[in-house]
């Protein structure tokens, strides 16, 4: 299953978010990072997932994650019950 099946079934109180699901298609780059930004403001923990550590903006997304003090994870590494800890 999926990380964001996974967390929906544990945490079924949290709602799981996928910054980019809010981006227009065709939306310019700097202006989908600022909506991308935008929403992982509003939470809680961010978990990064498999694929996405190369781009530009994933790192864009983990570098404002570090400075602003949200709790990052790698999917590849983490696990359900550490991201519990972070946010219960």
């Amino acid at each position: 299953s999926t990380m964001r099946e996974r967390l929906q079934s544990e945490l079924p109180d949290c709602s799981i978010r996928i910054p980019h699901d809010y981006v227009p298609t065709g939306c310019e780059w700097g202006k989908a990072m600022r909506i991308s930004i935008r929403e992982m403001t509003y939470a809680d923990c961010v978990v990064a997932l498999d694929g996405t550590f190369s781009s530009k903006g994933a790192s864009c997304e983990r570098d404002t994650c570090t400075r602003i003090g949200i709790p990052l994870f790698d999917e590849r590494i983490t696990s359900i019950e550490q991201i519990k800890e972070a946010i219960l």
